[in-house]
C-alpha cells in the first residue's frame, strides 16, 4: 500500500536525510507534486555551506579578476617580450589574461599542487620561464589576499557544524566527478554525519573509490570507507537513432518532423527534450520555431532584449568628467540603469536583472582601490561585457524543454533529441583549455585531456542510455565527421528523409561553373599580374569589376610598417647610408606615436617593435658585408613594357650598392614568404627599371618583415626567359573570336590556394 500524501509529508519534515543534487534539473525531478519536499540541495550550494572561514570575507569569483588585474599591470613583462609574448597594456586585456591566470591556479589549488611541484616532473623544461612568472603572480595576488583577509578557496576551512549536525546522513547524487579538494571536505564532513555517494558505475569513478566496480550497475556508496548501501543493475532498453544532415540548420527539419511523429503517437510534449551540446544552436532552433514550441530552459540572451541596447547605447554616449572620482562614476551608472528601468514597458521582466546590475556595481565599489585609475569609458566597457553574457527567462516558451547538456546530468529523459552530434561539438573540449601538456599531468595526477572528453562523454551516455527513445543528428560533409560517441553507443545511422527544404534531387543536373568574360586591361603592376597567374577569376572580379575585399587587420598593419620605414629613411633620400643609427632611432620614435584603432592592432604595433628590431640588425649586417650604399628613392614610380604588354608600379626602395649594382626592395609583412614559380614580381621590378635605365646592372629582393629571419631572397635567374614565355602564351591563347585580346575569366585553374574570392571562384 502506497503511502499517503500526508505521510509522505510528514516524513519529509521529519527527515535528517540532506539530498544532494549535480542539477537544478535533477532537484526539481525529485520533487513530488502536493508533497513538502525532503531538505535537498545543489552540489555546489552543499560545499560552501558546509565549510565556513573564521574571519576571512570570501570574494565573488568574477572579483578575482579585477585582483589579478592590478597585479597584472603592475608586472614587468619586459623578459617575456623579448621572447615574442606581448601582454596588451590595456585594462580589458589583463582581464582576459586574468581568466587563463585563474583558471590554472584553481586547477592546481584542487589538486593540491603548488608550481613549486611541477619543475620537477618538466624534465625538459618546457615550461620553465612561464612557471617563474605564473609564480610570481600567484605570489602577489595572494598576498593581496591576505592583507584584507579574503579568500576564495582554502584548505584552511573549518565544518560548519550548526549547518551539519542538522543531519544523520549527507546522501549525493552524481553525474560527473569531484576534485581532490571537494573529496577531502567530503571526508571531513564524514566525521559528522554519514556520507554516501550515489552514482552509475564508470571509468571515472574507479578512482575515487578503491574497491572493484561492475559495469552498468548504479551503486551507493559510503564515503570514505566505500561500504555497499546499494545496488541496482542498469536496464539498456533505449531505440537510439541516427541521421546524417547536411547543414546544421537542415538538423532543424528533421527535429521539427521527429516532434510530429512522436506527437501522432500520442507522448506529450512535456516528454520531448532537446539537448544542446552548445548553445549558439539555439539559433537554428529560434528561426524555424514558428508556432512557439520550444521553451529555453536556460533562458534567452539578455544582449538580444530592447532594455540591453536602450542601456548599451545609453552608456557609451556618457562624456568623461575630470573631476569624477570613482564612486560618482559608478552613481553616474546606477542613476542611467534605473532611468533605462523606469523607460521600458515590461519592467516585471528585467527587475530581477536591475537589481543583479546594481550589487554588481555595488562590489566594484567594495573594490574601489584596484578600479580607480580606470575612465568611465572603461568601466562602462567592462561592465557591458560582463552583464551580456547573463540570459532571461523564457516567458513566451511552449511545452518542449530545450536544456544544455550540463542541466541533464542527472535526469532520466524520456524522448530525446540531440543535435551537432559532431566530433566538434561531442566532446566539446580544446587543446588551448589546458596549459600544461599530456605527460606531465598525468606525472602530477591531475586531469588530461582524454580525462575531460570521458567525462563528457559518460553525460552523453548515461543520458542516451536511460531514454525510451532518442534521436541523434550530426552534419557530414568534408569539414565535419560524426561524434566517437555514435560509435560507442552502437547508433544505427538511417538514411534521411527530413528537409527543410522542397526541392528534391530526384534528377540532379551536373553543376556547370559560369564563365566570367573580359578584356585584358591596358596594363599590370606586379600584384595584379600575380593574382591574373595564380587565378583569372579572382583577378576579373578584383580588378576588372573593382570588388575590393575590406582590409584585413593584417595588411592595415604591413600599411602602419611600410609609411613608418619610408619616413624614417625619406631624409636619406640620395645621400650615402654607412650607419643605421639615426635611422633605427627615428623608426621606433615613429612607432610610438601610433595610435591603433584596436586591440588586435594594438598587439601588432607591439610585436613590429621586434620585427623592427630584427629588420635593423639585418641592416647593419648587411652593411658590414656589403658596404655602405646609396639610397636612390622611396616608393620609386616604376613603368615599362615586356613582351608588349604595358607594366606600372612602384618600388619600395631603390639602393645603390658600392660594387655599382642597383638593387632594388620589396618589403613584405606576411607570415609565410615562400620562392613561387609563378611569382614574376621581382623579375617585373627589374625590367620596369631597366626600361629606364637601360645600362645599369640590376638586381632585386623580397625583404622578409615578420619572420625569424629577415633574409633577402633574391631573384631566381631564369625568371627573365619564363616570365616572357608566360607572357607570349597570355597573347596566344588568351583570346576569343569575338574580340581582340577577349577571353574568359571563369574556367578552374590547377594550383590555386585559398582565391578571396572563394565562393565565386569554386575552386
Amino acid at each position: 500500500m502506497q503511502p499517503s500524501t500526508q505521510e509522505l509529508s510528514l516524513q519529509a519534515l521529519q527527515s535528517r536525510t540532506l539530498l544532494v543534487y549535480s542539477s537544478k534539473r535533477s532537484l526539481r525531478s525529485s520533487f513530488i507534486e502536493g508533497n513538502i519536499c525532503p531538505p535537498s540541495m545543489l552540489l555546489g550550494d552543499f560545499f560552501n555551506k558546509a565549510i565556513i572561514y573564521q574571519g576571512k570575507t570570501i570574494i565573488p569569483k568574477h572579483i578575482r579578476k579585477f585582483i589579478l588585474s592590478f597585479v597584472l599591470k603592475k608586472y614587468d613583462f619586459t623578459q617575456l617580450s623579448q621572447h615574442g609574448l606581448v601582454f596588451e597594456k590595456s585594462f580589458l586585456a589583463y582581464l582576459e589574461s586574468s581568466e587563463f591566470f585563474l583558471q590554472f591556479f584553481d586547477e592546481l589549488f584542487v589538486h593540491n599542487i603548488t608550481i613549486q611541484d611541477i619543475p620537477c616532473k618538466d624534465i625538459y623544461g618546457e615550461y620553465e620561464d612561464h612557471l617563474r612568472i605564473l609564480e610570481t603572480v600567484l605570489k602577489h595576488y595572494e598576498e593581496i589576499l591576505k592583507q584584507r583577509n579574503w579568500v576564495y578557496k582554502s584548505r584552511d576551512f573549518e565544518l560548519s557544524y550548526a549547518f551539519l549536525q542538522r543531519f544523520s546522513h549527507i546522501k549525493l547524487f552524481l553525474q560527473g566527478i569531484l576534485n581532490p579538494y571537494e573529496l577531502e571536505i567530503l571526508k571531513a564532513v564524514s566525521s559528522i554525519c554519514q556520507v554516501s555517494i550515489c552514482f552509475e558505475s564508470d571509468e571515472i569513478h574507479k578512482e575515487i573509490f578503491a574497491i572493484p566496480l561492475k559495469e552498468n550497475m548504479r551503486y551507493e556508496l559510503t564515503y570514505p570507507d566505500a561500504k555497499i548501501l546499494a545496488t541496482e543493475p542498469i536496464k539498456d532498453t533505449s531505440t537510439l537513432q541516427a541521421l546524417s544532415c547536411d547543414t546544421r540548420i537542415s538538423q532543424v527539419g528533421a527535429i521539427n518532423a521527429k516532434i510530429a511523429q512522436w506527437l501522432k503517437q500520442g507522448i506529450k510534449p512535456e516528454q520531448i527534450t532537446i539537448i544542446l551540446p552548445t548553445r549558439d544552436f539555439m539559433t537554428y532552433l529560434q528561426a524555424l520555431d514558428l508556432e512557439h514550441n520550444f521553451n529555453y530552459a536556460f533562458g534567452k540572451p539578455f544582449a538580444q532584449s530592447t532594455f540591453f541596447k536602450i542601456l548599451k547605447a545609453k552608456l557609451e554616449s556618457l562624456q568623461e568628467s575630470t573631476e569624477s572620482t570613482f564612486l560618482h562614476k559608478i552613481e553616474i551608472l546606477k542613476e542611467n540603469i534605473i532611468q533605462c528601468f523606469l523607460s521600458t514597458t515590461t519592467q516585471a521582466l528585467f527587475e530581477s536583472n536591475k537589481q543583479k546590475m546594481l550589487e554588481l556595481l555595488s562590489q566594484y565599489e567594495y573594490i574601489q582601490e584596484f578600479l580607480n585609475t580606470l575612465s568611465l569609458q572603461e568601466l562602462i566597457k567592462y561592465f557591458l561585457q560582463e552583464i551580456q553574457t547573463w540570459n532571461l527567462y523564457d516567458v513566451s516558451g511552449g511545452r518542449i524543454s530545450v536544456i544544455e547538456i550540463l542541466e541533464s546530468r542527472g535526469l532520466d529523459l524520456e524522448y530525446i533529441l540531440l543535435p551537432d552530434c559532431n566530433e566538434c561539438f561531442i566532446p566539446n573540449l580544446k587543446q588551448s583549455d589546458l596549459f600544461l601538456n599530456t605527460t606531465l599531468r598525468q606525472k602530477l595526477n591531475m586531469p588530461t585531456l582524454k580525462d575531460k572528453k570521458s567525462l563528457q562523454l559518460s553525460y552523453y551516455t548515461s543520458l542516451l542510455r536511460h531514454a525510451k527513445e532518442a534521436l541523434v543528428l550530426f552534419v557530414k560533409d568534408e569539414d565535419n565527421a560524426p561524434s566517437h560517441l555514435i560509435d560507442m553507443l552502437k547508433i544505427q545511422v538511417q538514411p534521411n528523409s527530413f528537409s527543410i527544404f522542397t526541392h528534391t534531387n530526384e534528377n540532379p543536373r551536373e553543376y556547370k561553373s559560369e564563365e566570367y568574360h573580359g578584356a585584358l586591361p591596358q596594363r599590370f603592376s606586379p600584384t595584379s599580374f600575380h593574382v591574373f597567374i595564380d587565378c583569372k577569376r579572382r583577378f576579373y572580379f578584383r580588378y576588372l569589376c573593382n570588388l575590393k575585399l575590406d582590409d584585413t587587420a593584417n595588411t592595415r598593419s604591413g600599411l602602419i610598417l611600410h609609411k613608418i620605414l619610408e619616413l624614417s629613411y625619406k631624409p636619406f633620400v640620395k645621400k650615402i647610408i654607412s650607419n643605421m643609427t639615426e635611422i633605427q632611432h627615428s623608426a621606433f620614435q615613429i612607432l610610438k606615436e601610433q595610435i591603433p584603432q584596436n586591440a588586435y592592432e594594438e598587439m601588432e604595433l607591439c610585436h613590429m617593435e621586434l620585427y623592427l628590431e630584427r629588420f635593423f640588425e639585418n641592416e647593419k649586417r648587411f652593411i658590414q658585408q656589403n658596404g655602405e650604399f646609396e639610397l636612390l628613392g622611396l616608393e620609386v614610380p616604376l613603368k615599362g613594357v615586356i613582351a608588349g604588354f604595358n607594366f606600372e608600379g612602384r618600388a619600395d626602395r631603390i639602393q645603390r650598392l658600392k660594387n655599382g649594382e642597383v638593387l632594388i626592395l620589396d618589403y613584405k609583412y606576411k607570415n609565410n614568404l615562400s620562392k613561387q614559380k609563378d611569382d614574376f614580381s621581382l623579375e617585373i621590378y627589374r625590367q620596369m627599371y631597366l626600361h629606364q635605365h637601360p645600362q645599369e646592372s640590376v638586381s632585386c629582393a623580397f625583404y622578409d618583415m615578420k619572420n625569424k629571419s629577415l633574409d633577402m631572397l633574391l631573384r631566381e635567374q631564369d625568371k627573365q626567359e619564363l616570365l616572357i614565355q608566360t607572357l607570349e602564351t597570355i597573347k596566344s591563347t588568351f583570346t576569343d573570336p569575338r574580340a581582340n585580346n577577349y577571353g574568359v575569366f571563369g574556367q578552374k585553374e590547377t594550383g590555386c590556394q585559398y582565391c578571396d574570392y572563394k565562393t565565386l571562384c569554386n575552386r
